[in-house]
């Protein structure tokens, strides 16, 4: 009788240990769908989040392209105009001229009519008559066209740019001291024509890159 009592006892062991088995397997397999519910949850948490931040810097991008005027360059703001507190710019509407730091190299910035654009090509020689300095006493700088805008403005004008490989130095070998920016008349030479064969144009500016 003790023997079977044991015996009884030893299989509602078994009988508990099974069920325990059975209740940790489900435990483990609770844990692992939680697990993969978690990674999931994160995985669209993480996307959210990206999509959000993406979108953040979108609209600050936006916002900056819209209302923001930035410069590449280091250097001294020129206004071009008095401007005061809460006045409306317009689009496309010149503020300032950016004076870089950097004063390796003078650049020329001329705007030529649609006419004589075809005219126009790189490397071409530039004459520079400057309005502060009479030609016939200080001469012309000597500048090399760069580059060429590829379409016009809203005045169906083209802006040219050249170089200044002598800085401010004139034909007549008189420095030109420069102030910020130096206005006057480009004479482009398309040929090693006559005096009569060039074409003439309003200088607009030089500024220092």
């Amino acid at each position: 009788m003790e023997y079977l009592q044991m015996e009884e006892q030893v299989n509602q062991m078994a009988i508990s240990i099974s069920q325990l088995q059975e209740t940790l397997n489900t435990a483990n397999q609770t844990i692992k769908n939680t697990n993969i519910n978690r990674e999931e949850e994160e995985a669209r948490s993480l996307k959210a989040l990206i999509q959000s931040y993406q979108g953040i810097k979108r609209s600050l991008r936006d916002w900056e392209y819209l209302y923001l005027m930035k410069s590449s360059i280091n250097g001294v703001v020129s206004f071009q105009k008095i401007w005061g507190t809460n006045q409306q710019v317009n689009s496309g509407e010149l503020i300032f001229t950016v004076l870089p730091d950097n004063k390796t190299e003078l650049m020329g910035a001329m705007k030529i009519t649609a006419q004589n654009a075809g005219k126009v090509s790189i490397d071409q020689k530039v004459l520079i008559k400057l309005d502060n300095y009479p030609f016939l006493e200080y001469g012309a700088l000597i500048g090399k066209i760069s580059s060429i805008s590829v379409s016009p403005d809203e005045e169906f004008n083209y802006l040219v740019y050249a170089t200044l490989p002598d800085g401010t130095m004139t034909s007549f070998n008189r420095e030109i001291p420069f102030t910020q920016e130096l206005l006057g008349n480009a004479e482009i030479i398309t040929e090693e024509l006559s005096v009569a064969e060039r074409l003439f144009f309003k200088f607009r500016s030089i500024m220092v890159y």
